[in-house]
């Protein structure tokens, strides 16, 4: 695993000769780059685009507590996160909040209509 921006790493190794494959984890935008940018050499390359969480679970680990990592990883520190009766965490920051609010307005545009929600909270639940 290699760790780094994308002119100091990512740019050397999809264009390595050496290198036969890539993974990447991060946006859709990024991504699309690095599969063009490997495309030249024909490597293997793997796209997880959009995501969060990356995790990798060796051939010799217990599957039911690297599930119940992943679970705990991706939801249980986010407030409310493994509550059955929460469809959403709370947003990180007021950049993804802004983010979602807008994907409720492209929807509400697009004629979705909203079961529940679909406003900022402002106050506790």
């Amino acid at each position: 695993m290699v760790t780094g921006d994308g002119d100091k790493v990512g740019t050397p190794l999809t264009s390595s000769e050496m290198v036969r494959g890539v993974s990447f984890t991060g946006s859709t935008k990024v991504g699309r780059i690095v599969n063009q940018a490997a495309a030249p050499t024909f490597k293997k390359v793997h796209l997880e685009m959009g995501g969060k969480n990356v995790i990798m679970i060796m051939d010799d680990a217990n599957l039911e507590l690297a599930v119940d990592g992943c679970l705990w990883g991706g939801f249980g520190t986010s407030g409310d996160g493994l509550d059955e009766k929460v469809q959403m965490g709370p947003s990180n920051s007021e950049s993804q909040l802004k983010t979602v609010m807008s994907y409720v307005e492209i929807g509400k545009k697009e004629g979705a209509t909203l079961a529940c929600g679909g406003n900022r909270l402002e106050s506790g639940a």
